[in-house]
């Protein structure tokens, strides 16, 4: 029977497929971000041009509503706009894929550490979590709910843990296939 860390091996399981799955994700968080989020900033000096979702580890709740308060109504706009065209759908799945692809690398369907590979599942559930969050709150502000003020810097602590354990982990494994 073959599982669903298996299907997910087969399926990414190549070196091709993880150099161009990161060459995307690089490309995507090194040009087609900051070109798309850039409209939240345009005209406005004082807000820093950092969104929550850069923060690392997290984001402290009360920069939440300075932050949207700081981009006004335009910035906010440009801000859903941006999560809906942009951030929900492009750098997190394709970095996660990548993940998915080196992590399958790391640990071959068969091995007791298989199953690692899906580790790039709660990766990308805690990004679109993350993402969706702070949609809501540009689409609710001033009126900020204590979920998306409380659970929001979690989601974003979970995507940034993920983010910096995954790759150590498929080098890891990397290293001791070849030891």
């Amino acid at each position: 029977m073959i599982t669903i860390s298996d299907a997910i091996s087969h399926a990414l399981g190549h070196w091709w497929l993880f150099a161009g799955f990161l060459a995307a994700a690089t490309g995507l968080y090194g040009y087609a971000v900051p070109r798309a989020k850039a409209p939240v900033f345009t005209g406005n000096t004082s807000a820093t041009p950092k969104l929550l979702d850069e923060y690392l580890p997290t984001w402290p709740a009360a920069r939440a509503p300075v932050l949207l308060d700081e981009i006004g109504p335009t910035g906010r706009q440009a801000l859903q706009q941006f999560y809906l065209q942009m951030d929900l759908w492009f750098p997190g799945p394709t970095i996660c894929l990548a993940y998915a692809a080196l992590l399958s690398l790391s640990f071959p369907p068969g091995t007791t550490l298989s199953w690692l590979n899906l580790l790039a599942v709660p990766a990308l559930a805690f990004d679109v979590a993350e993402n969706l969050n702070h949609l809501v709150m540009t689409r609710r502000y001033p009126d900020l709910t204590a979920f998306s003020l409380r659970l929001g810097p979690i989601f974003t602590l979970g995507k940034w843990a993920l983010a910096i354990a995954l790759p150590a982990i498929a080098v890891i494994g990397l290293l001791a296939q070849h030891l």
